[in-house]
């Protein structure tokens, strides 16, 4: 700094920027509080986001466990019947056309 004033010397010129800074100040109180407001409602929207994703998540888990059952009980029946039927074809009671069908 040089050591000059940079206010200056007449009153009028004082209070103009006085006034102006002033208004400066208001309107960058507005701008902050708009500011607040927004960061407050991304803040709830990421909230939501975050606990509906949870949620997604525990239904996909759910469908996963019900989806490798009915896979289990789809091998299982098709094994149980592949059984039964050779099992008749031995025992005489189910014909070879049954036997081809079910294999």
């Amino acid at each position: 700094m040089d050591g000059t004033n940079s206010l200056p010397n007449d009153l009028t010129q004082c209070q103009q920027l006085l006034l102006a800074a002033y208004k400066q100040s208001v309107q960058l109180e507005k701008k902050v509080a708009t500011s607040q407001q927004q960061a407050a409602e991304l803040n709830r929207v990421l909230d939501e986001t975050a606990a509906s994703f949870e949620e997604l998540k525990r239904e996909h888990a759910a469908t996963l466990d019900e989806l490798a059952w009915y896979k289990r009980w789809a091998l299982w029946r098709l094994h149980f019947t592949k059984h039964h039927v050779r099992l008749g074809e031995v025992c005489g009671r189910t014909s070879p056309a049954a036997v081809r069908a079910a294999t």
